[in-house]
């Protein structure tokens, strides 16, 4: 059974709390010790910023202000990162684009980012855009060393497998170990009841290079 809960903070300045249906971030589901083991979260309480709140509660006026009235501080632009996720996460491409218009970093590491959100939601025009145009890479990681994969594992079949062999295709690494436990994507598939989806990343074979650039035409504006 889901567990109802889970409260999180991204980091100590957080000063808002939000309640997320679901498993916001793929790690917060398994437990690691003794053996890998899959519990999905109802909900998640978050502890976010005003800018993420906005974005989560808000009208687009409400992140216009925001926007408008915060100062530029590193700490900022690394709000207006993690709220990108989150919109992304939300599908409000409107919020999303203000955000990357304001500065956000759609490939940040060691964090949930706007990849990492647009995968989770089979996002495949964003996928491409933030991989082919934006430079972001394909295999960046959050700070549970999570990969745009993991989060993708999220949507029901068949859009988890679609949205996981178009990552493959742009360059992602099928051999890649996720979680700091070092799990293979096809150990976490099993482990989430996901069968079909397991035994097509252990026989997936790839294709000679990842997608150039020229497969996709770069306008410096979301698709």
């Amino acid at each position: 059974m889901p567990s109802s809960l889970l409260i999180r903070s991204t980091h100590v300045s957080h000063d808002k709390e939000v309640i997320i249906d679901g498993t916001a971030f793929p790690s917060d589901a398994f437990t690691f010790s003794p053996q890998l083991s899959y519990t999905p979260l109802d909900r998640t309480s978050i502890m976010v910023p005003p800018v993420c709140h906005a974005v989560l509660t808000g009208s687009m006026e409400d992140v216009q202000a925001i926007l408008a009235d915060s100062e530029r501080t590193e700490q900022f632009y690394h709000d207006l990162d993690d709220a990108l996720f989150f919109a992304n996460r939300s599908k409000t491409s409107g919020k999303s684009y203000l955000l990357s218009s304001a500065g956000a970093n759609p490939g940040r590491p060691l964090s949930s980012n706007g990849l990492h959100g647009a995968a989770s939601q089979g996002l495949q025009g964003l996928i491409g855009y933030y991989v082919l145009c934006r430079n972001v890479p394909v295999d960046v990681r959050d700070k549970t060393l999570s990969t745009p994969i993991v989060y993708a594992m999220d949507l029901d079949s068949p859009h988890d497998w679609c949205t996981i062999e178009y990552l493959f295709k742009l360059g992602a690494s099928p051999e890649a170990k996720v979680f700091h436990s070092g799990h293979t994507y096809a150990q976490i598939a099993r482990e989430r009841g996901k069968v079909e989806l397991a035994q097509k990343l252990e026989t997936y074979k790839g294709r000679d290079g990842p997608l150039c650039k020229e497969s996709l035409y770069c306008l410096e504006m979301f698709i």
